[in-house]
């Protein structure tokens, strides 16, 4: 059970981002997906948090209909602040 909570996260966060997006406040929406991508690199390490957030980055990629690999990056360069 231990082994599916890091990826469980990931589509938690990925589908309530994707759901929060249609809900917007003065155009602004929440960054779940970061939050989670800090949480990962400070809990396991930087190479965990990367991977983490760009697998995030790209699964809300997959979902949004804007330009796709365009949140990969964004999500996966808050690593090296966590190294």
């Amino acid at each position: 059970m231990n082994s599916l909570r890091w990826p469980l996260l990931l589509l938690a966060c990925v589908a309530l981002q994707w759901l929060f997006s249609f809900w917007t406040f003065l155009g602004a929406t929440p960054q779940l997906a970061l939050v989670a991508t800090v949480a990962a690199a400070v809990l396991r390490g930087p190479a965990a948090g990367e991977t983490f957030g760009f697998t995030a980055g790209l699964l809300i990629d997959a979902l949004g209909t804007h330009l796709f690999g365009a949140n990969a990056p964004e999500v996966s360069l808050i690593k090296p602040f966590f190294d």
